[in-house]
């Protein structure tokens, strides 16, 4: 009986291992569906985290991070070994978070708290023993990478004129995503922590695991006077001084994301209240993610339900 239980247990860490491996590698071996992939890397760590305890999910995390890593050195990059710590750290944080048992506004706070402020120290550490300016090779990233789009266009047969455009363009996205991007690591960091708790309490309800109750989603709501952090980053960007405005902006941008969750929430209570069919509601979610024109109408019902009240629960609170 005993051999029985180790030989699960032997057979689940290494199977974790494998799994968690492959997930980490996922944006490098499998082209397009990879990146998809690899935003749920944390997925198979707070599987094995909760299945299997505290130290074989710790062990399992850090085996296969050496592993990947090592594999890694054939291909010679080491944006690969940044994605790899990163998301192994994000995967452990999250997994202790859902053990505490915490409400949803402390599990992700805590969280995006932990991992950036990790993220930054051990990024500084590689700048300093590479003698690297950290800011220096955030800008060179960015720039390689809208450049990288650019020659992308010209390869596939672009003309010349649409070409002069892009460029322009690119240019100017390279220099808004600079000024802008600790805004984006705070909300892409969010958004990578929503997908994975998504995801895992899917998981975690198939497999008959454990998960904290965050209660109805779909009646969250943020606290009324965050939209004093959209006014006040108006005015910011009115200033004439640069710093000022480039606060501005990464504040709006943080902000901006808050309320568009609580636009999801709007969105899913209506879903749910109007029966919408699953397919249907997918599509839907689909179509907030990858169209503009509908992101923006998300966050515009997540700003205006603080005076609108669509889901009326100032009224069901007083009754």
């Amino acid at each position: 009986m005993f051999k029985d239980v180790k030989g699960d247990f032997n057979r689940s860490f290494i199977s974790g291992v494998f799994l968690t491996t492959l997930f980490l590698l996922a944006h490098i071996f499998i082209p397009f569906l990879g990146i998809f992939i690899s935003l749920i890397t944390p997925l198979p760590i707070l599987f094995y985290y909760q299945k299997l305890g505290r130290l074989p999910g710790i062990f399992i995390s850090f085996a296969a991070s050496i592993v990947a890593i090592s594999l890694l050195r054939l291909f010679k990059t080491q944006l690969g070994v940044f994605f790899i710590v990163e998301f192994g750290i994000i995967g452990l944080t999250l997994s202790e978070m859902l053990r505490k048992n915490l409400s949803i506004e402390k599990t992700v706070l805590y969280s995006v708290f932990i991992i950036l402020g990790t993220g930054t120290v051990l990024f500084y550490l590689y700048s300093a023993i590479n003698f690297v300016s950290p800011w220096t090779f955030i800008v060179q990233q960015i720039n390689e990478k809208v450049n990288q789009t650019v020659n992308l266009s010209n390869e596939l047969g672009m003309s010349a004129e649409q070409l002069k455009l892009l460029e322009a363009y690119s240019q100017n996205l390279a220099n808004f995503l600079v000024r802008s991007f600790p805004s984006f690591a705070v909300v892409g960091m969010v958004f990578i922590i929503w997908i994975n708790l998504m995801m895992a309490k899917m998981v975690y309800k198939i497999l008959k695991l454990e998960f904290p109750d965050f209660g109805d989603l779909s009646r969250w709501k943020a606290p009324d006077v965050l939209v004093w952090g959209i006014i006040v980053s108006g005015l910011l960007l009115l200033s004439r001084v640069l710093i000022l405005k480039n606060i501005g902006l990464n504040i709006l941008i943080v902000f901006l994301c808050v309320f568009f969750f609580q636009g999801m929430a709007i969105v899913s209570y209506f879903f749910h209240k109007k029966s919408v069919p699953v397919i249907l509601r997918g599509l839907g979610y689909m179509l907030i993610v990858f169209q503009q024109i509908f992101l923006f109408i998300v966050i515009g019902l997540g700003l205006f339900d603080v005076w609108a009240d669509f889901r009326r629960l100032k009224k069901q609170k007083l009754s």
